[in-house]
Formats: C-alpha cells, sequence, structure tokens
C-alpha cells in the first residue's frame, strides 16, 4: 500500500513538472509580447525588451508600425537592434503602408505615394525602400547631431505594381540654413539587381528654387504636392538604377 502511494506521488510530481515544463514552452501571443517589451522598456531594460519586441515583430505584422510610434521605445528606438528589427520585420512582412511620426507630432502633416520604376520605365515590385527625414524644426533628433540616428524613419516594401505610402511631417530647412526641405528616401530590390540612394524635394517649397539649392534641384526625385481630403499629398516616382 505504501508502495502504491509513493508510486502515486512520484506520478503526481511527475505529472506537474510535464505541465510546468509545457507551460514554459509554450508561445507567447503577439500582443502579449508587445506589452511585455513596453514593460520592459520603461524598467528600463535593454536586452528584456528587444527579446520580447522581435517575438511580437516576427508573430505580428501591426507590431511593427506599433514599434515605430511607441512612446516607451523613444530611447530603444536610438539602438542600432531595434532598427535592425523593425527593417527586417517590414521586409518579412512585406509592409506597403505606413506611418512615420505619432498622431501630435509638430508639423504640417502629409501622405505621400511612391511607385519604383526600372531603368526603362517598368514597375520594380517588392523593392524595399528605407526613408528618413528631420522634423518640422529641420532637426534629425533632439539630442544628437547630424544624421546618423534620425528619430523619424521607417522601412517599406513595394507591392505588386511597385507601389508603396507612408505619412509623415513635412521636413523642415536645416537649423540656421535655406536649404530646400527633403526626405531622404533609397530603394533596392531583393536581388540587388537595381538599388537607388538617394533624397526626394517638394515641388511646392520656395527654398528649392534658391541658389543654394541648385544641386538639389538637379539630382533629387520631385515630390509632386497638391491637396485632398484636407490634407497635403504627394505623389513620386522612384527610378532605380
Amino acid at each position: 500500500m505504501k508502495l502504491a502511494v509513493a508510486w502515486i506521488a512520484v506520478l503526481m510530481t511527475s505529472m506537474a513538472v510535464l505541465v510546468m515544463s509545457c507551460a514554459a514552452q509554450a508561445p507567447v501571443a503577439p500582443d502579449e509580447a508587445f506589452e511585455r517589451a513596453v514593460e520592459r522598456a520603461r524598467a528600463p531594460d535593454e536586452d528584456g525588451a528587444m527579446t520580447a519586441l522581435r517575438v511580437a515583430l516576427e508573430a505580428d505584422s501591426s507590431a511593427y508600425q506599433r514599434a515605430l510610434l511607441e512612446p516607451a521605445f523613444s530611447e530603444l528606438r536610438d539602438t542600432p537592434a531595434f532598427r535592425d528589427a523593425v527593417h527586417e520585420a517590414a521586409v518579412r512582412h512585406a509592409v506597403s503602408h505606413l506611418t512615420l511620426v505619432p498622431e501630435d507630432e509638430p508639423g504640417e502633416w502629409l501622405a505621400i505615394e511612391g511607385q519604383v520604376i526600372g531603368p526603362a520605365g517598368e514597375t520594380v515590385p517588392r523593392a524595399v525602400v528605407r526613408i528618413f527625414a528631420t522634423d518640422a524644426e529641420g532637426r534629425y533628433h533632439p539630442e544628437i547631431d547630424g544624421e546618423r540616428v534620425p528619430r523619424i524613419f521607417g522601412t517599406v516594401v513595394a507591392d505588386a505594381e511597385g507601389r508603396f505610402v507612408f505619412q509623415t511631417v513635412r521636413p523642415g530647412p536645416y537649423p540656421g540654413t535655406r536649404n530646400a526641405r527633403h526626405i531622404h528616401i533609397s530603394a533596392r530590390t531583393a536581388d540587388l539587381r537595381l538599388a537607388r540612394p538617394g533624397y526626394a524635394v517638394f515641388d511646392d517649397d520656395p527654398l528649392l528654387y534658391e541658389p543654394q539649392s541648385a544641386e538639389q534641384r538637379g539630382e533629387a526625385i520631385r515630390i509632386v504636392m497638391q491637396p485632398a481630403d484636407g490634407q497635403m499629398h504627394g505623389t513620386l516616382l522612384l527610378p532605380m538604377r
């Protein structure tokens, strides 16, 4: 009898361990992983936040957009680990529509629609397009000089017709200058056969037509601006080389 009781106790213990092991190995839901990343970022715990965020980004395409706009990631956003992770998520999920700034971002909001085209004018599907820009005051980052760590950035993937859309605020000229406002935009195909580094300027920007902007006028892609639905909309063709 005692032996039977002992065996039952051993069996129950083994089952409890098995249940705990299965629970530990159960996949974490994307929303839960994202909230865990937010919690860890506030701690702050950069490694813990990135571990949880990668889980969310891999499983859920919407986590990419949420990560770019999440206030708790303001410091994490400056790290190479964060930037690499969200870029990889955009490519993995083929995100073609993106908002680069939160709703309370100061400045004039713009919606820009682009299309990637090849050397002969053909559409280029699935090109990876990287974007970054200054804020409305002409600053890439409030605390870091230069364009190494822009606060406003993102990646989109052109759809089957080579099209992509992003929303942002109109960037300002660099402080103390009268250089034309511009958005840095580059693209490449998955096979690296075609690429296009460069930047885009606004055709309605008075600064574009001043003498110091002559080089920008000659080399930059033009964004054609027009009002629509109470907001400025821009269109651009992004030619690959």
